[in-house]
């Protein structure tokens, strides 16, 4: 979209990468403990996946200790990983028997960014990566936050003279700085504005 000022602009929206646990049986009183401590699978993103789930099997014993742990199902091998840890730090009540159950694990990091923003604004090469919320912005209290970069574009289409021109914390601001550093624009004579709008949910 050009402005008559002739500086493109676009918004991008980021969202924090979510997993979902839910046991069909056991009481395992640190499952959220457990599900919040294994993050979304890196390789994924490389791979450009954003969401996929996994079921795991295993066996609750007498004592509450969990064995025989065993991936049933997974869109990828990465999800029935990541599915594992989860389950391989439950501790779960004692029981008169043991019991056998399953646990369906869900990840979702978030939408791929809209390639048609990236061709409206001639730009490429970061628009198929997943992004997330920062972590250390979460780890702040944090929970969005705004920041508008300006660039140049040089004849080789690499961005240039890139300058943060607002941001709520820099935390948003390393974030956003690496996303355009990483694109590959059309060379041209004007300047770009990309706003960004980090929101956890």
């Amino acid at each position: 979209m050009h402005l008559k000022s002739e500086i493109a602009c676009f918004c991008l929206l980021f969202i924090v990468w979510t997993v979902d646990a839910q046991a069909q049986a056991p009481n395992c009183p640190n499952l959220q403990a457990a599900v919040d401590s294994v993050a979304f699978p890196e390789e994924a993103i490389q791979l450009g996946i954003g969401e996929g789930n996994a079921v795991v099997a295993f066996t609750v014993r007498a004592d509450g200790e969990v064995v025989d742990k065993q991936v049933k199902s997974a869109t990828h091998p990465v999800f029935g990983d990541a599915a594992l840890s989860v389950v391989s730090r439950l501790r779960c009540d004692r029981r008169s028997t043991s019991l056998q159950t399953q646990l369906p694990v869900n990840f979702k990091f978030g939408d791929p960014l809209s390639l048609a923003l990236f061709e409206q604004t001639g730009c490429k090469g970061a628009a198929q990566q997943l992004l997330g919320f920062p972590r250390e912005a979460i780890q702040l209290g944090l929970t969005r936050g705004e920041t508008v970069i300006e660039f140049r574009v040089d004849a080789d289409g690499r961005p240039t003279e890139v300058v943060i021109l607002a941001s709520t914390h820099e935390v948003f601001s390393k974030v956003a700085r690496g996303f355009v550093e990483r694109l590959n624009c059309k060379p041209t004579v004007n300047r770009m504005r990309i706003p960004f709008g980090f929101r956890l949910e």
